[in-house]
């Protein structure tokens, strides 16, 4: 049998939402015993365990790698490997595809599925033209999520193509919806994000503590790291600091996602998700969710059904969204039951993985 011979490029394999997705692919493909894989990392970080096959290696050298070395491991792979599809992560490794193919390499069919964002790009800015040379040459697009191709420009088509992001179901056993455990006091939020410049951890906190000082039992939980964490963390009073939990970056978050009540994840203004990891797994452990009316967000929380967007900033559409999500428990059971039925309908891996399976196999075709 002759096997389909894929070459994938990206930064590297931290324990991230875009990695997570990567990993899974290349295990279901392996698993699949069509397909002879090489992954190409300009990092030699890697987090998550690989598969073992005689047809998949990962090339990660052992530091990183600048974009005229990567280039020529990268050219020297085709002609070693011979790859009939490559398949960029990530941006950087997308272009310097684009330029080999530009150059003359056209052995092989690029596949871009880098478009994992939704934020608007402005054309002053060198990234919103590095994404719209990579878009050009190469054969196919791929976005996660409507508002990520519309944010190029792009509508679903021959060359552009939709694939929602996956997630294996089993992390959150569905025994657990509706949660026995639903509290009427003491509600428990959880919001899984970087403290980046994209997130807006501090509008939940001044809103947690506006609603604390009106009486209201709740406690907030957030997980992640980043170079905001202490400046955020810094600015709760201390008269509220126990009801407060910052764990930091932690490598496996289910169970503390599945002991909260409601999931939550805001952006700062410019800012939006692609499709948001952090909502895909509030959503399979069947919690409500209170997030950003923004980017690709409102694709999978639909307003007053599964859970409630909200503007940017504003703390009293976040307060009234919380206020009814904590003081009605049957609300909440309600709206995580629908979050669990959307994701087993949108989000099921095996689903993530046969679309790219279908999509390899008409490239060769």
């Amino acid at each position: 049998m002759k096997r389909i011979r894929i070459l994938f490029l990206a930064d590297c394999l931290r324990r991230g939402g875009s990695e997570r997705q990567l990993e899974a692919l290349l295990r279901s493909l392996v698993e699949a015993d069509k397909y002879e894989i090489k992954l190409l990392l300009r990092n030699n970080i890697v987090e998550f365990e690989l598969p073992e096959s005689d047809y998949y290696k990962t090339i990660a050298l052992d530091e990183k790698l600048g974009k005229a070395a990567y280039y020529k491991v990268f050219k020297q792979q085709l002609k070693v490997f011979k790859p009939s599809i490559v398949h960029s992560w990530e941006k950087t490794t997308a272009t310097i595809a684009s330029v080999a193919k530009l150059f003359g390499d056209r052995s092989f069919t690029l596949i871009d599925g880098t478009s994992r964002f939704s934020r608007p790009l402005s054309r002053r800015k060198s990234t919103y033209w590095v994404f719209q040379f990579n878009h050009l040459i190469a054969d196919i697009v791929v976005g996660n999520s409507l508002a990520s191709l519309a944010v190029h420009g792009h509508q679903p088509g021959k060359k552009y193509r939709h694939i929602p992001n996956g997630i294996d179901l089993a992390r959150f056993p569905v025994g657990h919806l509706p949660r026995p455990d639903l509290r009427e006091t003491s509600i428990k939020l959880v919001m899984v994000a970087n403290f980046a410049r994209a997130k807006d951890q501090s509008l939940l906190i001044s809103s947690a503590c506006t609603l604390l000082d009106k009486g209201f039992e709740l406690e907030v939980l957030l997980i992640g790291d980043g170079p905001f964490r202490e400046t955020i963390q810094n600015r709760i009073p201390g008269k509220h600091r126990d009801k407060f939990e910052f764990t930091g970056k932690i490598a496996e978050v289910d169970s503390k996602i599945e002991g909260s009540d409601i999931g939550v994840l805001l952006n700062n203004p410019g800012h939006a998700e692609g499709m948001s990891n952090a909502i895909m797994e509030y959503m399979t452990a069947g919690l409500p969710v209170i997030c950003t009316d923004a980017g690709s967000n409102p694709e999978l929380v639909e307003n007053r059904v599964n859970g409630y967007t909200v503007p940017y900033s504003c703390s009293e559409s976040l307060e009234k969204a919380m206020v009814s999500l904590m003081t009605d428990s049957d609300l909440r059971k309600r709206m995580g039951t629908k979050s669990r039925e959307k994701a087993e309908a949108i989000f099921p891996i095996e689903k993530m993985v046969q679309s790219y399976k279908s999509l390899y196999e008409s490239l060769v075709r």
